[in-house]
């Protein structure tokens, strides 16, 4: 009876294991479900972990991806916002020439 037991246990557990894999789970395919057109920024990393709002000279750095459709095609620009306490103020555009090519 134990032996039976576990050759359920064994069965039902390689089950679970082939359908839960089935599914392709990438984040870049959720955002492009049922999308035709457009782009998205992906943050890579974050270089300079803090940022001193009360002085003036202190700057915050992102390593971002831009990905779209036709691998970077689409991409003319990004606009740069800052938002604080409900104002939102462009503080900068990032020609597409200034973007590199990565893995």
């Amino acid at each position: 009876m134990k032996k039976q037991i576990n050759k359920i246990v064994v069965l039902l557990l390689s089950i679970v294991l082939f359908t839960g894999c089935e599914g392709d789970d990438k984040a870049i395919d959720q955002v492009f479900d049922g999308v035709s057109y457009g782009a998205i920024l992906r943050t890579i990393d974050v270089p300079g972990k803090s940022f001193n709002l009360t002085d003036l000279n202190s700057a915050f750095s992102l390593i971002v991806e831009e990905q779209d459709e036709e691998y970077g095609a689409l991409l003319s620009e990004v606009d740069v916002y800052v938002s604080k306490d409900g104002n939102e103020v462009m503080i900068n555009t990032i020609p597409a020439s200034a973007f590199t090519t990565g893995d």
